[in-house]
Formats: C-alpha cells, structure tokens, sequence
C-alpha cells in the first residue's frame, strides 16, 4: 500500500527510505505515518492483522480482532490473494476497511 501511495504522490525522499523502520513498538514508523494521511490508527492496525495475523497495537477491539483472524485464515495460504482481498474490501467499503 505504501509503493502506491508513493507512485500516486510521487513522493518519497532518500531520508524516508533511511528512517524507515518496524516502528510498532515505540512509535509509528515512516510508512505508517504516510498511510495514516489515508487511514486511521485503527484501520491500519486491522489492516495489519489481516494480512500479517499480528498486530502489536491496541487498537483491535475484541469483536473486531475475531472477524480479522477468520479473514485472515480464508486467505493464509496465499499472501498474494489476501492482500487483493484486503484491498477489495476497502475499495467495496468506499475506504474502510471491514473484516
């Protein structure tokens, strides 16, 4: 989601790329800050989980965090499909993304 955002903006810097980082633990990374121009805490951290099946953030309630592993499990075998499937749903949800 981030090489598409960078292709529509046309927008990414060589000290971006240096201060990338898995920022999850302590602060939200250079990535994540440029995807939350586009989506909440909340829908990035279901994001996550939906493709990744962890999410270290405490933004998933626990209703939510249930529908998001059965979405993960219909597509954990292929990452390619799931990650098509995540953004098929945010594009049917007009830009939420709903497990």
């Amino acid at each position: 989601m981030l090489v598409s955002l960078i292709r529509k903006d046309n927008n990414f810097t060589g000290e971006d790329l240096d201060n990338m980082s898995c920022g999850y633990f302590d602060s939200w990374s250079v990535e994540d800050k440029r995807l939350l121009e586009l989506f909440s805490p909340e829908q990035l951290s279901l994001i996550e989980y939906a493709f990744e099946n962890f999410s270290a953030d405490r933004y998933i309630n626990e209703k939510d965090l249930d529908k998001v592993e059965d979405f993960f499990v219909l597509y954990e075998h292929n990452n390619t499909e799931r990650l098509i499937a995540i953004l098929k749903n945010i594009i049917k949800n007009k830009g939420t993304f709903k497990p």
